[in-house]
């Protein structure tokens, strides 16, 4: 399995998950709102914040799609809010990741000295970006959503040969919100198996179950949206987690990697403690003269285990009585002899 490390962070099978708030256009261009985004976010247990990188014109054309431009123009950041941005999720010892749509937004997070890149599910056969990125030697993740696994083969295949030596797929779903027929998390093992590498999950249902069924089919990474306020204006606001719906889901998540355990079938700490009295064991179910050949019609079995646990009647069955077993005796070795014992 390959490996996988945004900054001292490793991720992969038997580390935490990692969450990444998507905070990505809901600061709406305003600066002061996306601060207060980083730092709620810091307080749900995220790792790291995600934004988006780009230069408008290149996402839509205002002739053609002017509603959509508007909405990109307003949340376009220039150099020097990257910078800030980053420096306040410096300060706060969270992890600064952008997804670049252009090759200059790529030149413009390498000098913000971006730990890792993210690429989108609209990038996933978009070679020239994937080229460019991959240049840069940094960690990439990259979303899967839209594509099919060869899509996704070729992309993993070109980030390599071009320079990139860590690469994290999330299996993602570009619905906003996706129905629960369309979100397929058997697909993430099917990922881990055919990539051979780690895999996580971008998620764009409502809530925590997505997540959480992810997680529990070996998601070791996931993207979440995130905002502070689900009625403020722009696309993804209501699909997004706020402060407390991440919180929540970041502590679930926790919960359940600890119910995952490492897969290794054997009784808990607790369990062991109680085994004696879960279990039963051979016990004398009439008395038993000495010399006795004891057959099952003398035994029974009871809680707690007493001497000899129920799985080892055979052992008993056919053995002679050394000495006289009241009924209900718990049966023991000291009781028993393999050849008949002579009675006086």
């Amino acid at each position: 399995m390959k490996k996988f490390k945004i900054g001292s962070r490793h991720i992969g099978n038997g580390e935490p998950v990692f969450f990444l708030a998507e905070i990505g256009l809901n600061h709406n261009g305003d600066m002061n709102l996306a601060e207060s985004m980083i730092r709620a976010a810091s307080r749900t247990g995220a790792e790291g914040v995600k934004f988006q990188t780009y230069q408008a014109e290149t996402l839509a054309d205002p002739s053609k799609k002017p509603e959509l431009f508007q909405i990109f123009k307003r949340s376009e950041l220039g150099k020097d809010e990257h910078m800030h941005l980053k420096k306040t999720c410096d300060e706060l010892d969270m992890y600064f990741i952008s997804t670049p749509f252009d090759e200059a937004s790529v030149e413009l997070l390498m000098e913000c000295d971006v730990p890792a890149f993210k690429i989108a599910s609209g990038d996933l056969t978009n070679m020239p970006l994937l080229e460019k990125v991959a240049s840069c030697e940094k960690p990439i993740i990259i979303s899967t959503g839209m594509g099919y696994m060869d899509e996704v083969l070729s992309a993993i295949k070109i980030l390599e040969t071009s320079g990139a030596s860590e690469i994290l797929p999330l299996h993602c779903v570009s619905s906003y919100p996706p129905d629960d027929i369309e979100i397929n998390l058997n697909t993430i093992p099917t990922m881990t198996r055919t990539l051979k590498r780690p895999v996580g999950y971008s998620d764009h249902y409502v809530g925590a179950l997505a997540i959480l069924g992810a997680v529990a089919l070996g998601a070791v990474f996931i993207e979440k949206h995130f905002t502070t306020d689900k009625n403020l204006p722009g696309p993804d606001q209501r699909l997004s987690s706020d402060e407390g719906e991440l919180r929540t889901i970041i502590g679930q998540t926790r919960a359940l990697e600890r119910m995952l355990g490492d897969g290794e079938k054997r009784p808990s700490v607790k369990e062991t403690e109680i085994r004696n009295q879960g279990r039963k064991g051979i016990y004398a179910m009439v008395d038993i003269p000495k010399g006795v050949k004891i057959d099952m019609y003398h035994l029974k079995f009871n809680r707690p285990e007493g001497e000899l646990p129920a799985s080892r009647v055979f052992d008993v069955i056919g053995k002679y009585s050394k000495c006289a077993i009241p009924a209900g005796s718990p049966i023991s070795e000291k009781h028993l002899e393999t050849a008949p014992v002579k009675v006086k």
